[in-house]
């Protein structure tokens, strides 16, 4: 007869039970302890790291309609949860009917997020019955189910009753003017819903109409989207209608609704009288000049709107003007969107003339149009006496160096501006001198972005002479140009003394391995610079040398990309033989997808070996390189015990079935990695099993890419079948990109997508 005595947790003194389940994670507590018994309920309520739990997110997991019950069983009582999310959880109607009968007791939960979750009008059901007496959800978000005119009829039902929900979102969910019609029934005496978002569904004129209706008697309603409809300017004109005289709703958005000019004469008319809209989205309608002038009537006397988007609307220089007529008077409009439209100089000249007075816009975007040089000395007149601009951005224009020297000599003496964006005007070296003569002076300027403009060493020297005394410029964008070796030395010298600088973007420049060695040297001792791109800048092994000698040094560097240069296996090993004493570097970026750098095997191995010291590195890409099963090998050998590494990037390489073997094995250990990608090799069905047999184990991988647009593998139906089955066993992984260009059937893919919607 044994003598041995088991004891349990319920029978345990508190405190040594406390000290088991410090040793748990507190999800694992949630989940398994929780309505064991009166007692362990006792012992974790009163748990201290238990009563902190206030949030879960449970999203892009297989929780299924089973998993959904025992989550709602704890629920029911559970005291300490506000937020909960779910969503891409395949729970259905049935798992919708579970959480349902948990709120029905639950008092704690104010946010549950649901959205892509095969809910449909069943399942809608099952919630509004649950909403009709539940007094503490405040947010519900069901988009991108297929709750439909029914499902919505249900939920618009609750909302009768209902005093606690003040944010519902139903976008893509196959809403019709019927499902629009329930939603305003339930609007016109609830006094609870400040945020009804609809967009992506099939409302028309008739659907606007009911709401419209709805609206003359709502208090509340504060945002309501109906973007991406099909509501027409006849459903604007019963949208406006209602705006006339009501007095709660502060952001409509109706971007890409066929509204037109007409449209926006009827918004116009009621904005005349209202007094609370403050932001008002019209993108992508086709008003042309036309509803700009109606829009132009109102906002010379509105005292509400702050925020106006009119992007790609087919608006020219009269419109321009039209806008500009209004500027000149009002008083509350903060921020202006313009791009995308045809305004060249004239209408640039309008906008100019109106700012000189406006007090109240901080902020103009006026990218893709069609200014010149006339046009950039109208923007550049204003700018020096205007006071409250903080924001231009004036990119994909055609303002050239002439124009660029009006915006200049603005800034001299601008004091309000931080963020100007030239990107793609054709500047050249003579318009960066300009602009270098202008930051020697300006003390508010931080980001400055001169991505592409054919500027060379010349201009280079300009901004960098100009650098050495500016104390304000954080951010500098070069990518794109002509800038050389001896561009780069200007740069490099300014770097050794500028403190404020962080972030410089040389991308896309021939500076060779000479200019890298010039920008290694002042990293050595840079105490400021955070972020260099150098990618594409024609960098062999010794500019990768220079660059390594620098990190050894440098305590502030954190991200280095040198992707589409050619610094070999070679390179790669002067990069990893600084990596294993860096401490501060945290992203290398040796690939993406537009080319690498001629890394083999050695390399990998030689970056491999850097992995089992560095104890910083947490993403490394080293796609599009010539690794192979061999190489991969190495990598995979260091990531057993590497427990920094979250991200690694090997796609366009030449991993076969081996290499997959490999990663698989060291998935099977690694407790770190969250993040890989090895599309576009040459992985087959034994591959794809290898990997899916770690699945079944790995608790920490959430993205496993296998294929993109770009490429995949050789995987095939039954290699998916092998994933799919996997994914039956893993709870963490939340997307597994398999579908593309991997030899499998669009019957299968249907087939597994709709069984496991992580698989994409």
């Amino acid at each position: 007869m044994s003598n041995k005595i088991t004891t349990s947790l319920h029978t345990l003194p508190v405190e040594l039970a406390y000290r088991i389940l410090d040793k748990l994670d507190v999800l694992d507590i949630f989940w398994s302890l929780r309505n064991v018994c009166t007692r362990i309920n006792t012992i974790v309520d009163t748990y201290y790291p238990y009563q902190m739990l206030t949030t879960l997110d449970l999203h892009h997991n297989q929780i299924g309609a089973a998993g959904t019950q025992h989550l709602a069983d704890v629920l029911r009582n559970n005291a300490t949860l506000t937020t909960l999310s779910l969503s891409n959880n395949s729970i259905g109607d049935a798992g919708a009917q579970h959480l349902a009968a948990a709120l029905r007791n639950n008092t704690k939960l104010t946010t549950l997020d649901l959205h892509y979750n095969q809910i449909g009008a069943t399942g809608a059901q099952h919630l509004a019955d649950a909403l009709r007496n539940n007094k503490t959800l405040m947010t519900l978000s069901l988009s991108y189910n297929s709750i439909g005119d029914h499902g919505t009829q249900h939920l618009a039902d609750a909302l009768r009753n209902n005093t606690t929900l003040i944010t519902l979102s139903l976008s893509s969910n196959s809403i019709g003017d019927t499902g629009a019609q329930h939603l305003a029934a339930a609007l016109r005496n609830n006094t609870k819903l400040i945020t009804l978002d609809l967009h992506y569904n099939q409302i028309g004129a008739t659907g606007a109409q009911h709401l419209a209706d709805a609206l003359r008697n709502n208090t509340t309603l504060m945002t309501l989207s109906l973007s991406y409809n099909s509501i027409e300017d006849h459903g604007t004109q019963h949208l406006a209608d209602t705006l006339r005289n009501n007095t709660t709703l502060t952001r409509l958005s109706l971007s890409n609704d066929s509204i037109g000019a007409a449209g926006v004469q009827h918004l116009a008319d009621a904005l005349r009288n209202n007094s609370t809209l403050t932001t008002l989205n019209v993108q992508s309608n086709q008003i042309g000049d036309a509803g700009t002038q109606h829009l132009t009537d109102i906002l010379r006397n509105n005292k509400t709107l702050t925020t106006l988007n009119l992007s790609n609307n087919l608006i020219a220089d009269a419109g321009a003007q039209h806008l500009a007529d209004a500027l000149r008077n009002n008083t509350t409009l903060t921020t202006l969107s313009l791009s995308n439209n045809s305004i060249g100089d004239a209408g640039a000249q309008y906008l100019a003339d109106a700012l000189r007075n406006n007090s109240t816009l901080t902020t103009l975007n006026v990218e893709w149009n069609k200014i010149g040089i006339g046009g950039a000395e109208y923007l550049a007149d204003v700018l020096r006496n205007n006071t409250t601009l903080t924001t231009l951005n004036i990119q994909w224009n055609q303002i050239e160096d002439d124009g660029v020297q009006h915006l200049a000599d603005a800034l001299q003496n601008n004091t309000i501006l931080t963020t100007l964006t030239l990107s793609n005007n054709s500047i050249g070296d003579a318009g960066a001198q300009h602009l270098a003569d202008a930051l020697r002076n300006n003390t508010t300027l931080t980001i400055l972005s001169l991505l592409n403009n054919s500027i060379g060493d010349a201009g280079a020297q300009h901004l960098a002479d100009a650098l050495r005394n500016n104390t304000t410029l954080i951010t500098l964008d070069l990518g794109g140009n002509q800038i050389g070796a001896t561009g780069a030395q200007h740069l490099a010298d300014v770097l050794r003394n500028n403190k404020t600088l962080t972030r410089l973007s040389l991308s896309h420049n021939p500076i060779g391995d000479d200019g890298t060695q010039h920008l290694a040297d002042a990293l050595r001792n840079n105490t400021t610079h955070t972020t260099i791109d150098l990618h594409l800048n024609q960098i062999g092994a010794t500019g990768a040398q220079h660059l390594a000698d620098a990190l050894r040094n440098n305590k502030t560097l954190t991200r280095l990309s040198l992707s589409n240069n050619q610094i070999g296996d070679a390179g790669a090993q002067y990069l990893a033989d600084a990596l294993r004493n860096n401490i501060t570097l945290t992203t290398l970026i040796l690939g993406n997808v537009f080319g690498g750098n001629l890394i083999g095997d050695t390399g990998a191995q030689y970056l491999a070996d850097a992995l089992r010291n560095n104890s910083a590195l947490t993403t490394l890409n080293i796609q599009w390189n010539q690794i192979g099963d061999a190489g991969v090998q190495h990598l995979a050998d260091a990531l057993r015990n590497n427990t920094i590494l979250t991200t690694l990037s090997l796609s366009n390489n030449s991993i076969g079935d081996v290499g997959a073997q490999h990663l698989a094995d060291a998935l099977r250990n690694n407790t770190t990695l969250t993040t890989l990608n090895i599309g576009y090799n040459q992985i087959g069905i034994v591959g794809a099993q290898h990997l899916a047999d770690a699945l079944r184990n790995n608790t920490t991988l959430t993205t496993l890419i296998l294929g993109n647009v770009f490429g995949g593998n050789l995987i095939g139906d039954t290699g998916a079948q092998y994933l799919a089955d996997a994914l039956r066993n893993n709870s963490t992984l939340k997307n597994l990109l398999v579908f593309f260009n991997n030899n499998i059937s669009s019957t299968v893919q249907k087939q597994l997508k709709r069984e496991d919607n992580r698989m994409k």
